[in-house]
């Protein structure tokens, strides 16, 4: 999610240093467990966080859980974390990719700036998207830039980076806030959305080559006319403005060849062939043709809800997390939108992952020598309850929190079901 629209508004390795000791932090040990306020539903709390504000999670096949936390507000302490299996957590790769700091001659080449996004890729390997621009105050590329905006491919085998993708600044503007984003293995590319300015950006990963696609397009901006409710009240800001907040989720249907996004303010769905901009990566600039091909291949899917995240998974249902309403909402393959899960603890649902269970629960999900139960994972960011909109400037006075549910099944008996008939986008 990127308010640039209500906030006043640079490749040396550091791989060698990825080997160092990973720390713990002192956070307290947070087992996953039942949450009190969603009893029967199977909503748990799988970890914690408390002032510390988490965006993007990653499960590797292994169950290794990863959180990151953007650099937006003075409670800060490290971009990205692995929670471990006793709860705690640590620093990772290592405090040295942590330990960016801003405005000095600190700076150790390239590391974590502000991360805000957070992926398992199908060769199970972890992808980190650093949008580089600490409280969205535009991207940081200065001369201790940490590296400016970036992709980077880290190694769970090794624990160590291997490959960083610099997005540079005719790609990602001054005002870009690179979000979220969707790494496709079969053809080597990776999609990523620009919530700031609107637009698609995509990197090849096999040359480092990258082109930004859609700028300004219709489907890539907000919805001027939507207005929020959220907890019954429009999201406005201290000013009394709405936020515009462009293409931010983002989900790739692997299946199919479709590439899904959508803006965050605004509850309409789009898509695109992902082979039609995989045809326009080579080269500089964009065609004036290419620019027509590009438009006309983008369908409008239909209606669905605001969302900040999206995924996909292997049965074809997509996943959005319902901001207006506390909840996790699907669209099955033929169309139709049901909700999932809704609960009070469902505070401004973020990112999504899909993944085995991590910790001490591992023991209810599968029994021994079966195939282990994949789960629903996803962030509470709280962000309509941070200072960008408290009247009196306040932060969210419950922890940011990772949850898990179980993934939709026709079976499913669907929990807190609406009252009103789903409709088909």
């Amino acid at each position: 999610m990127h308010p640039r629209y209500f906030i006043p508004a640079a490749a040396s390795c550091l791989f060698a240093c990825a080997a160092l000791a990973q720390q713990k932090s002192s956070a307290p040990p947070i087992a996953p467990q039942p949450s009190p306020a969603a009893t029967g539903t199977k909503l748990e709390v799988v970890a914690e966080f408390p002032n510390l504000q988490a965006t993007g999670v990653a499960i590797s096949k292994a169950g290794r859980l990863f959180v990151c936390f953007p650099r937006w507000h003075d409670q800060f302490k490290h971009s990205l974390i692995e929670v471990m299996q006793d709860g705690s957590n640590t620093p990772y790769p290592n405090e040295v990719w942590n330990g960016y700091v801003e405005n000095t001659e600190e700076h150790r080449g390239i590391q974590f700036v502000c991360v805000q996004s957070v992926k398992i890729d199908d060769a199970d390997r972890l992808w980190v998207l650093d949008a580089a621009s600490p409280r969205m105050e535009g991207v940081n590329r200065s001369q201790f830039d940490g590296g400016g905006p970036k992709l980077i491919e880290i190694d769970l085998a090794t624990n160590k980076p291997r490959r960083v993708f610099r997005v540079p600044g005719a790609v990602a503007l001054p005002t870009s806030y690179l979000n979220d984003f969707e790494i496709d293995n079969q053809n080597n590319i990776g999609y990523i959305t620009d919530s700031g300015d609107g637009a698609l950006i995509l990197v090849n990963l096999r040359t480092y080559e990258t082109k930004r696609v859609l700028d300004r397009h219709a489907s890539t901006k907000p919805d001027a006319a939507f207005v929020p409710v959220i907890d019954g009240s429009e999201l406005r800001d201290k000013k009394g403005l709405v936020p515009k907040v462009a293409a931010d989720g983002i989900a790739l249907d692997r299946k199919n060849g479709y590439l899904y996004y959508q803006p965050l303010t605004g509850n309409k769905l789009f898509r695109i062939k992902a082979q039609v901009l995989i045809d326009v990566l080579p080269g500089r600039t964009l065609t004036g043709e290419q620019k027509n091909t590009l438009s006309a291949a983008v369908e409008e899917v239909g209606e669905t809800v605001m969302t900040d995240g999206m995924t996909f998974d292997e049965n074809g249902n997509l996943y959005f997390s319902a901001l207006e309403k506390n909840a996790i909402v699907v669209r099955t393959p033929d169309g139709e939108i049901r909700d999932l899960v809704s609960d009070d603890l469902i505070k401004w649902p973020d990112s999504f992952a899909i993944g085995p269970a991590v910790g001490p629960a591992k023991s209810d999900a599968s029994a021994a020598g079966s195939t282990p139960t994949n789960y629903l994972y996803f962030t509470t960011s709280q962000i309509h309850l941070t200072d960008w909109f408290s009247p009196d400037g306040s932060m969210p006075k419950d922890p940011y929190r990772v949850l898990r549910t179980r993934l939709f099944t026709k079976q499913l008996s669907l929990h807190h079901m609406s009252s009103s008939p789903p409709s088909p986008p």
